[in-house]
């Protein structure tokens, strides 16, 4: 994986697939991120940040709802936290 991230300098990353399914895994304990098939999920760090690598297959692994906005402004994620949750 080639990825900029928050330097503004590219660089290369190692992630082995052992790697995402532990972090997925770990991701969906209840004592992590308490998620379940009843919430709806928002990520507000980047998905190249070690926080959310795993978050998208963690909430497929537990039914939660996943929001991906394009663009991310509060009144637009609000809304669609909003409106997913309904």
């Amino acid at each position: 994986m080639l990825h900029v991230g928050t330097t503004g300098y590219s660089k290369g990353v190692i992630y082995s697939h052992r790697a995402l399914v532990l972090h997925s895994f770990a991701c969906g304990l209840g004592e992590v991120f308490g998620m379940g098939h009843f919430d709806t999920v928002l990520p507000v760090a980047p998905m190249f940040h070690a926080n959310a690598w795993g978050l998208p297959f963690a909430c497929t692994m537990l039914g939660a709802r996943l929001v991906l906005p394009v663009r991310v402004s509060i009144r637009k994620a609000f809304l669609a936290l909003w409106s997913a949750s309904a």
